[in-house]
């Protein structure tokens, strides 16, 4: 596996037992899904939609790990937790508005420095060296 300065793929080579087809099928899904979730994000946190951006931060918690970016996944836990934890948190709407709104922007810029190093992978995994 390929050393990589974001990324580290042994989730993925670890759930695709070593089946490059398996594996091609991972980091295609690596490569589309989270753009557009993490764009619905993005729309989300500017419109304060808070339950709808909390399913999508949810749901993108089984797949980030496959990355293998550990501030990338840390910090989709942390918007999935303080959506969460909002209702009895006692933290102003604005805190929570400000908070979230800078952990999807974190979250964005994580996931696009990965993308080189993802369609590296991929680029290897079909010509192999």
């Amino acid at each position: 596996m390929e050393n990589y300065k974001h990324i580290d793929l042994s989730y993925l080579e670890l759930m695709s037992d070593g089946d490059a087809d398996m594996k091609g099928i991972l980091l295609d899904m690596l490569l589309t899904e989270p753009s557009g979730e993490f764009d619905k994000m993005q729309k989300l946190a500017a419109e304060q939609n808070w339950d709808e951006l909390k399913q999508v931060s949810h749901k993108m918690k089984s797949t980030l790990p496959y990355v293998g970016f550990e501030e990338l996944t840390e910090t989709n836990k942390k918007i999935d937790k303080t959506l969460w934890e909002r209702q009895n948190s006692g933290i102003s709407e604005e805190t929570i508005a400000q908070t979230v709104s800078a952990l999807v922007n974190t979250v964005t810029e994580l996931y696009t420095k990965a993308l080189p190093e993802l369609q590296d992978a991929r680029n290897n995994l079909m010509n192999p060296v």
